[in-house]
């Protein structure tokens, strides 16, 4: 099979561009005059029409299917589909599925495909870039930081959710600043950087600055394309911005993360605590250990069937809540093969994208290295600020594992290719 693109912009790739803007950087969220237009259906159905059409993108997308990540989102797909006969709440888990998880893998699927070379998976980086560049902005812009010393009552993703999208997408900045092919599209990958980490002060997520520090640690340990004497004073540099972004009240925030006792989160602190929702859920996964209690319906579980449930019938109130930890919103919600699947799947990015970059190193392509590493650092990112959050489904994550998988099957094709034409 080629490897190389048609086009540079064909339909598929501008369909892909504007999906991407619509569904994970929510452009008609930031821009209300575009809600009436539901972008992110009419793109998910623009996609599917051009790929029914095209018997090369068909084939592209049974290729990358063959891939173990791909194989893995197939099989949770699956299993969310096994969890709606018994969720706790059927009519929502069928809506999740329709408007959320199938559009989520469509995207996975467009993106693996439309990665034909090493050019096609930057510009797919590249967008992801200015979208999260476009949603800072415009954050920043619309909205003050509270009494709290975060950013509050934002559209869509909230704070800790922004913070999470801004970490994973710094390497992949970090990684133009050194491979970008012109020097205006280098700065503005600088300034991007600089944006993203000032955004993420702004959020005062205590859990975004966690995946940043692993982040950090991935570069520190893993960059080896770049030598460690330039590694240091990257990290360096990253770190003189982000404390010049902060103040006295976001350390206060962030000095709570050593002092874990003593914070609401912790066992036995709060009922509405992190770690006592982890272990409501665990719980979940230990009665429903097949199915769950059903997809999207872990807040469902947490007003009827959890110990506090039975508060209501005395008037007393109870927090329908999420997961807040997607591994936990898994296993709870969908099972625990599920969870397993899920673990598997997202580790498997990473060691993907750490084997390709091995294999390019030593054959002498420092770029494809380079890129690889980046991918790796955005699974790095999910899987730390992931921890903290209800994300297993976003659509972001979807798209970085079909980006991941298509450029993995661009770079060995075009590799396979070229010892075929010098044999």
């Amino acid at each position: 099979m080629a490897t190389a693109s048609r086009k540079p912009w064909d339909g598929l790739r501008i369909a892909l561009a504007a999906a991407l803007l619509a569904s994970v950087w929510r452009v008609q969220d930031l821009f209300p005059p575009l809600a009436p237009l539901k972008l992110p259906t009419l793109m998910v159905l623009v996609l599917i029409a051009l790929m029914v059409v095209s018997p090369r993108e068909q084939a592209r997308a049974a290729l990358v299917s063959r891939r173990r990540v791909m194989q893995g989102l197939y099989v949770l797909i699956a299993l969310a589909v096994l969890s709606i006969p018994t969720s706790l709440y059927f009519g929502l888990s069928v809506e999740y599925l329709v408007k959320n998880i199938i559009p989520s893998m469509l995207l996975a699927i467009a993106a693996a495909a439309a990665v034909y070379t090493v050019s096609d998976a930057r510009r797919v980086a590249a967008i992801q870039v200015g979208g999260a560049v476009l949603y800072a902005i415009v954050i920043l812009a619309r909205f003050d930081v509270g009494e709290g010393g975060r950013l509050g009552s934002l559209v869509y993703y909230d704070a800790n959710d922004l913070g999470m999208l801004l970490v994973c997408m710094l390497p992949v900045a970090l990684y133009f600043v050194g491979n970008a092919p012109r020097g205006w599209q280098r700065v503005a990958a600088v300034a991007a950087i600089g944006l993203f980490l000032a955004t993420i002060v702004k959020t005062g997520s205590r859990g975004a600055f966690v995946a940043l520090i692993g982040v950090v640690i991935y570069m520190l340990l893993r960059y080896t394309t770049v030598h460690w004497s330039r590694r240091l004073v990257t990290v360096a540099a990253l770190a003189v911005v982000f404390v010049a972004s902060t103040g006295a009240q976001y350390w206060d925030a962030v000095r709570t993360i050593l002092e874990p006792k003593t914070d609401y989160n912790w066992i036995g602190k709060s009922e509405g605590g992190r770690m006592a929702i982890w272990k409501r859920g665990i719980g979940y996964m230990a009665d429903r250990p097949l199915t769950g209690v059903g997809l999207a319906a872990f807040p469902t579980a947490e007003g009827t069937i959890s110990p506090l449930a039975d508060r209501q019938m005395f008037g007393r109130g109870v927090k329908w809540s999420a997961a807040h930890n997607s591994f936990v919103q898994v296993g709870a919600e969908l099972g625990v093969l599920a969870l397993v699947v899920f673990t598997a799947t997202v580790f498997g990015a990473l060691l993907m994208m750490g084997r390709l970059a091995r294999d390019a190193l030593a054959r002498g392509d420092r770029g494809i290295a380079a890129f690889a590493r980046a991918q790796g650092a955005v699974m790095v990112g999910y899987l730390v600020a992931g921890f903290f959050l209800s994300q297993a489904y976003a659509p972001f994550l979807f798209v970085s594992l079909g980006l991941i998988v298509g450029f993995d099957v661009a770079v060995r094709l075009s590799w396979r290719n070229a010892a075929l034409a010098r044999a």
